[in-house]
C-alpha cells in the first residue's frame, strides 16, 4: 500500500547481504544516504537471533522473540512477549 500517509512507520533495514556495503560506507565517512533498505508500513513484526534493537532512539538488547510494532494515529505501540493488548 503506497498511500499510507501519516499513520505509517518508516523502517530502515540492513539485510545481512548488505553488511559489507554498510561497512565500506562507514569507513568512507558515511557521506550521503546510508545503504539501508527503507519501507513504509502500518505494522511490522520482527523475529530473529538475539541482537541489539534500536527503538525510539534507544538501543535495547533483544532476545530475538517476536516483537510487533504498529502505527496508530498520533502514536506507536510496541508489543513485546507477555504484553497485553
Amino acid at each position: 500500500d503506497t498511500e499510507l500517509g501519516g499513520d505509517s512507520l518508516s523502517v530502515a533495514l540492513l539485510p545481512v547481504e548488505e553488511r559489507q556495503t554498510m561497512v565500506r560506507w562507514l569507513a568512507e565517512g558515511g557521506a550521503g544516504i546510508a545503504p539501508l533498505r527503507r519501507v513504509q508500513a502500518r505494522r511490522v513484526v520482527l523475529h530473529g537471533a538475539p541482537q541489539p534493537l534500536r527503538l525510539e532512539d534507544k538501543t535495547r538488547e533483544w532476545d530475538g522473540s517476536r516483537v510487533e510494532i504498529e502505527a496508530e494515529p498520533h502514536r506507536v505501540r510496541v508489543l513485546r512477549p507477555g504484553d497485553h493488548q
